[in-house]
């Protein structure tokens, strides 16, 4: 079990060297361009469809939530009562953020009034930033789905007059560098939702030799 996120993330590897080896130059050299630009251009929506997301369908009644719990306890128990209506799962994931019981009681005696809208304000950063991990995650299944399918058709119109042992060993490369994009996009994902997560997941991840190498190069 210790080992079975490199297990996972070395077969991906392989997949994709593998795939690339059979793909050839071309082939590969599109799917990593379209790799690549899907990836950045998830995220780059799943950013903005995550503060959207929360505005427009989440921010309300999140604040009649956390206006109703403030409104039923003292002032010195507004920490409580707030992180009271958080979700399980949420729960060890609120540390992460710095949202304890003393960021919650600091906003709310720093708020003059408006202590609803400064434990929303509080909260926000890590509500955005699960949705962009889930929004980024689903964007980016359809958006490679998307150019596959146009690669798949260039590929039939469009020959390279190169060897065939240099087009597949090019495109093995290709397939690798592919592989190594998808692993860190799932590395991302895993450190932003892996605490939302049960305890055997993170403890795996933590053990995954790949995984902490992503995160000494991006944490």
């Amino acid at each position: 079990m210790k080992w079975i996120a490199d297990i996972i993330l070395v077969v991906i590897l392989l997949l994709a060297f593998f795939l690339g080896k059979k793909r050839g130059f071309f082939r590969s050299v599109m799917d990593l361009i379209g790799t690549a630009l899907a990836m950045g251009v998830a995220i780059w929506l799943g950013t903005l469809a995550a503060q959207w997301a929360f505005e427009e369908f989440l921010r309300a009644p999140l604040l009649r939530q956390v206006t109703e719990a403030l409104e039923t306890v003292a002032p010195e128990g507004a920490a409580s009562a707030v992180l009271g209506t958080m979700p399980d799962i949420l729960t060890g994931t609120l540390s992460l953020y710095g949202i304890t019981e003393a960021s919650v009681n600091q906003a709310v005696a720093q708020a003059s009034g408006a202590a609803a809208d400064a434990v929303v304000n509080l909260l926000q950063p890590m509500i955005v930033s699960l949705l962009r991990a889930l929004f980024s995650l689903v964007l980016f299944v359809f958006l490679l789905v998307v150019i596959r399918i146009l690669t798949g058709a260039l590929g039939r119109i469009f020959r390279l007059p190169v060897l065939r042992q240099l087009d597949h060993g090019l495109g093995a490369l290709l397939g690798l560098v592919q592989g190594v994009l998808i692993v860190g996009l799932l590395c991302f994902c895993a450190q932003i939702l892996g605490p939302l997560g049960p305890e055997w997941f993170q403890s795996t991840m933590d053990a995954s030799w790949i995984y902490q190498g992503y995160l000494g190069l991006f944490a």
